[in-house]
């Protein structure tokens, strides 16, 4: 770098960023919005040298009254407001990150510094709060992907949500998934034939966790110890695969990766210190997806 260049960025206007503190030149510097969302005047539109009247909605690109922060900090503000950190007021930005600063960092003027993954859930986010906001009438959303449409056909004559985005299908009325159980029922009978399914699962996670003495039926759940359970009635069982009438030799010997499902060796596949809460959470975990693909929502 020769002594111009050098000269050159010493010339160079910067600023300080409210936020972390750094120097940076004024060009890559981010501001919040003074002006009141939403008012429309006349006001003049600055950029570099050129200059112009135009009717625009809060446009200024001067400085003055406005807090500068850096591209970094905005960026960690922008992740920050994809989750639960609010937006600006009317949902037209990010908020100024000047501490009881009212403004807001709108994103039409500071979406191009952020990334494209933190931009398009911003974005996204955004909408949501705009569509919220609007009180519009006939909104409906996807159940699987919250996806919005505005649908004007009554229910009588429309009953089911098709989402255009994920293609997944609910009953407008009553937010069932559109299967196989749903058609051709009303949405009152659907609700029994889903208690009763629901319930039936229900009984089947039972099962799942809960052993039960093949002699004397007594229910039972290993919390530590081995896997060859002895009942207080005599019998022995296994707690994995639930064989009666075992002993030690029914368990693997060797060592082997507690989730490999057989030993190469002896081709056994219960080992005697397996444990019991992964074959459980296996078990419920298939469960799960099945009554899943049924509708029925488990909680375990």
């Amino acid at each position: 770098m020769n002594v111009e260049q050098i000269e050159n960025l010493e010339n160079i206007e910067k600023f300080e960023c409210l936020v972390c503190t750094g120097e940076f030149a004024m060009d890559r510097a981010i501001y919040c919005n003074s002006h009141p969302i939403g008012e429309r005047q006349n006001i003049e539109i600055v950029d570099l040298e050129m200059s112009w009247n135009k009717e625009k909605f809060n446009l200024i690109d001067n400085n003055e009254g406005k807090h500068l922060f850096c591209v970094e900090c905005l960026i960690g503000q922008a992740k920050a407001a994809t989750q639960e950190m609010p937006l600006a007021k009317g949902g037209v930005g990010l908020q100024c990150m000047a501490a009881n600063c009212p403004n807001a960092i709108l994103f039409s003027e500071c979406r191009f510094y952020i990334p494209p993954n933190v931009r398009r859930h911003l974005n996204a986010r955004i909408i949501e709060e705009n569509l919220g906001a609007a009180n519009l009438e006939n909104l409906e959303r996807c159940t699987e992907c919250n996806f919005s449409m505005i649908i004007d056909i009554p229910f009588e004559q429309l009953r089911v949500f098709s989402c255009q985005k994920c293609k997944a299908e609910h009953c407008r009325k009553c937010k069932h998934a559109w299967n196989d159980i749903h058609f051709g029922r009303n949405c009152e009978d659907l609700l029994n034939v889903a208690e009763e399914r629901k319930h039936n699962f229900e009984n089947r996670l039972s099962e799942a966790i809960i052993r039960r003495c093949y002699r004397c039926s007594v229910p039972f759940v290993k919390m530590a110890g081995c896997n060859q359970m002895s009942c207080r009635c005599g019998a022995v069982q296994c707690y994995l695969c639930r064989a009666k009438d075992i002993n030690y030799s029914h368990f693997c010997q060797h060592f082997r990766n507690p989730k490999q499902t057989g030993c190469g060796q002896c081709k056994k596949t219960c080992l005697l210190w397996h444990p019991e809460d992964y074959v459980d959470s296996v078990a419920l975990n298939k469960l799960r997806k099945e009554a899943e693909g049924q509708g029925i929502e488990l909680v375990f």
